[in-house]
């Protein structure tokens, strides 16, 4: 198994995303139990656009805007049935925003930033960020 897949959900996007801002990724760790009563331990990610804001007097303070969340998949046929169970639940204009990425096997958390940042360059056509063009690749998911 040489690939892993992720499925980007980008929930919140700014209209104008400052020429400062910095895409900040963070681990988030969850264990509990699942619907089969099974212990599970679960890793998801979350990005945001970091930037500084205020004046020289005032001083600066930092500010978080927009919202993606990743999650990782086993395989595809997993990913695929979790996003049926989204549109059934939530319905297809919510699932505009979701993108699946396969990338290469690597790291956690540097698969999942390449996921964030392919999903943001080819989904929403940001600019001036690298989308990790040898590493992963988007598919498309057809909700029409």
């Amino acid at each position: 198994m040489i690939f892993r897949y992720f499925k980007v959900y980008v929930y919140d996007l700014p209209k104008k995303i400052p020429a400062d801002a910095k895409l900040y990724i963070r681990t988030i760790y969850g264990e509990g139990v699942n619907r089969d009563l099974k212990w599970v331990e679960e890793t998801s990610y979350q990005g945001f656009f970091k930037h500084k804001e205020g004046s020289l007097n005032d001083g600066f303070r930092e500010v978080l805007t927009g919202g993606v969340d990743c999650w990782e998949y086993k395989n595809l046929e997993s990913s695929k049935y979790d996003i049926a169970r989204i549109i059934k639940d939530w319905g297809k204009k919510e699932a505009k925003n979701i993108f699946m990425v396969k990338t290469l096997w690597l790291p956690g958390f540097i698969c999942a930033n390449l996921a964030i940042r392919k999903s943001l360059v080819e989904g929403f056509d940001i600019k001036g960020i690298y989308d990790g063009s040898p590493f992963c690749v988007l598919y498309k998911t057809n909700v029409l």
